[in-house]
């Protein structure tokens, strides 16, 4: 996250926008979740931006292999907050390299901004009951033919242990980036630094 020198007005601005901020309607559907879309929570939020004198900028661009999007809230009083995300390009069965990019993008604009006003834009799966005893648990991922579900090794992901955590690693081409979804579902976060997908230990 990167600021300017002074952040007291935007930061005011940015407080009343939270306080204001309502749930948004969950009408997509992931891997086994329901999350509400990008145009959704822009809708919200263009009224509350503009009442506090905020407006909110993004740009993308493709970087060491690496989708990468800016976030830039700025005020009227000059002040302004970046946040950054990414996250790696792969190229996915079924999809060519622009649907790819196209829907990459996407998605990391729509958690950057959710991130940034405190938004639940998808339903919350944290409180859902683990078993330490079984880090490695099946995604629910069914299979278009047969309805049943997939492992981990079938969907070309295992896991190493690390001092850092539990780190996902992928044994087929893509199949991280594809299934990020439910990952983060069995308690995994990406580690920007590490550029890897961690279940803390």
């Amino acid at each position: 996250m990167r600021m300017s020198n002074e952040i007291k007005n935007i930061s005011v601005a940015l407080n009343k926008v939270i306080a204001e901020v309502k749930d948004v309607a969950k009408t997509e559907n992931g891997f086994g979740y329901k999350y509400a879309s990008l145009d959704n929570i822009l809708k919200m939020l263009r009224p509350l931006l503009a009442k506090n004198g905020l407006a909110l900028l993004q740009s993308q661009e493709i970087k060491d292999g690496e989708i990468v999007v800016r976030t830039l809230l700025t005020h009227t009083s000059g002040e302004w907050i970046e946040v950054t995300a990414s996250a790696p390009f792969e190229n996915l069965k079924g999809m060519n390299s622009f649907q790819v990019v196209g829907a990459g993008i996407t998605y990391l604009r729509r958690y950057s901004i959710a991130n940034l006003f405190a938004i639940a834009s998808e339903e919350d799966t944290d409180a859902s009951p683990k078993n330490d005893k079984k880090p490695n648990p099946k995604p629910q991922q069914k299979q278009n033919q047969g309805e049943k579900n997939q492992s981990w090794e079938q969907l070309g992901i295992s896991f190493k242990k690390t001092e850092n955590g539990l780190v996902a690693v992928e044994t087929q081409k893509g199949a991280i980036f594809k299934n990020k979804e439910l990952l983060k579902q069995a308690g995994f976060k990406w580690n920007n630094e590490l550029k890897s997908w961690i279940k803390p230990a």
